[in-house]
């Protein structure tokens, strides 16, 4: 069986780069007679789905000929109109930094097929907030900076600093600072290091401060190069050191950095065991780790790529295996097979994923009495201070949870020991597949092992759907607490329901 894949890249951003992975990995996706292989051309696509038309996806089939004729500027000729599900797998491969709403535009297509990393995740992934919040401990000192004082705060603490946007790729989107006896000293790429009296003129180099940046202290042993791990779905493929011919603290194969072929610590293995499943449950599974050399010689995390990883077809080159036939031959798996809903004990490795679908529903307004940002850190307190009798649950397709539950005390008083509350939320892409059915009956089950007699759930009141649901699931009106939430600058009333397990 053939697996039906799109790959989604604006093809002339590749035109001054001919021994670009991209062109390979389209290159030896056409060769591979396992796939049904289509480009889909950004710029068209784009337009598509900014009419909300996902039965009418541009796409060009993919030959050994138009995979080496792709990267000119000459139009695309015999462009097909397929619809979303005509795809097993689609496979975003486009360069940064993308183009206004690309991920959200890329949204509409996760309910009608599958995502070798998922945009909506990707969404987070992007935040300058996310890395830390996955792979803190593994990570030099870092600050997060939406304004001038507070950069010359962390430049005046750490000296020589290194700051990264979001939204950036190639060592773009990284600049260097430091006090300097003439004031401070900025270096960007390959530019010549430039020196300001303040750093007022500097912020508008930089970019706006207001995006939010992340700054950690230089480490000395970035001039040492740095080390790219590829992972697909949790297993490391291989690994290669990335040295600057010039001695230039970034170290860029898109600048002047020489790569030779390093074999993988188990320091570093230990890094990917302890995040990759975290990437994994948010549907995020082709994984290009950057490692530095910390101060004590440990391997530091400096940057977690995804998606649109560089590398697999240089690894080959390198004298190591083919990494490029090793990535084709799981997603020919993993396109072929999607599985059977898994509900599990949610482990620390699911919260980041729990937190994006609870946020869906922050976001979406009238649905939780919660705001501001959800973030793993959150749901890992909260996992942590389950009980004997609580729990939250997640449901799985693939190792992605697409759907949680929860199941907690209704009051620490002793009169209400036989009283839980229960949750249930699924992702804003699997809605209307059955699976908050599953979850709610298995939470419900678990509440009668756990001996509760009495569940409590609590709604909304404009949230007719879920209303709805615990109807349907023998929860009972029991009657209306009047405006007793605030937010978004209007009272809320929430509804009270009861389902009695006799």
């Amino acid at each position: 069986m053939t697996v039906g894949i799109g790959v989604i890249c604006d093809a002339l951003a590749y035109r001054d780069q001919p021994g670009s992975d991209v062109i390979r990995f389209y290159q030896a996706l056409a060769r591979d007679q396992a796939f049904e292989s289509f480009h889909l051309p950004l710029p068209d696509l784009r337009v598509s789905l900014m009419r909300g038309d996902t039965n009418k996806l541009p796409a060009f089939r993919l030959s050994d000929r138009a995979a080496a004729t792709l990267w000119t500027a000459e139009p695309l000729r015999d462009l097909q109109l397929l619809p979303a599900e005509r795809f097993d797998l689609l496979f975003c491969r486009t360069l940064k930094p993308f183009p206004p709403r690309h991920l959200e535009l890329l949204q509409q297509l996760e309910p009608l097929t599958r995502f070798l990393n998922r945009p909506s995740s990707k969404i987070r992934q992007l935040a300058s907030w996310f890395l830390a919040d996955i792979a803190g401990s593994f990570m030099p000192a870092s600050r997060l900076i939406r304004s001038s004082e507070a950069l010359a705060d962390v430049l005046e603490l750490w000296g020589d600093i290194v700051i990264k946007r979001p939204n950036s790729t190639q060592g773009r989107g990284v600049s260097r600072l430091r006090r300097s006896a003439g004031g401070v000293q900025l270096s960007q790429g390959l530019r010549q290091v430039e020196t300001f009296p303040s750093l007022e003129p500097v912020m508008g180099l930089i970019g706006d401060v207001a995006e939010e940046w992340l700054v950690m202290p230089f480490l000395p042993g970035t001039c040492k190069g740095d080390k790219r791990v590829l992972v697909v779905d949790g297993e490391v493929v291989a690994g290669y050191r990335r040295r600057s011919r010039s001695g230039h603290w970034i170290n860029n194969v898109s600048f002047d950095a020489d790569c030779e072929l390093e074999p993988v610590s188990e320091d570093e293995r230990c890094v990917v065991a302890a995040t990759a499943p975290a990437y994994r449950s948010m549907g995020l599974r082709v994984l290009g780790y950057d490692f530095l050399t910390g101060d004590t010689g440990e391997p530091v995390v400096s940057e977690i790529n995804v998606g649109n990883i560089g590398g697999f077809s240089r690894v080959a080159e390198l004298g190591g295996p083919d990494a490029m036939q090793q990535l084709l031959g799981w997603m020919r798996i993993f396109g072929q097979s999607e599985g059977d809903p898994l509900i599990e004990s949610a482990q620390n490795h699911h919260a980041p994923a729990m937190a994006a679908i609870y946020q869906q529903s922050v976001d979406q307004g009238g649905v939780t009495m919660d705001a501001g940002l959800m973030t793993a850190e959150s749901f890992r307190q909260r996992l942590s201070a389950c009980g004997e009798r609580s729990g939250f649950w997640v449901l799985t397709l693939g190792g992605e949870v697409l759907g949680w539950t929860e199941l907690r005390a209704y009051s620490p008083r002793w009169g209400y020991r036989f009283t839980a509350e229960t949750s249930t939320y699924v992702h804003a892409s699997a809605r209307g597949r059955g699976l908050g059915s599953k979850l709610q009956s298995f939470v419900i089950g678990k509440a009668r092992e756990m001996r509760y007699r009495h569940l409590v759930a609590k709604v909304v009141s404009r949230n007719d759907q879920s209303v709805a649901f615990h109807l349907r699931h023998g929860f009972e009106h029991v009657g209306i607490q009047k405006e007793v939430g605030f937010l978004g600058n209007s009272w809320h009333d929430v509804v009270i329901l009861q389902c009695l397990l006799v």
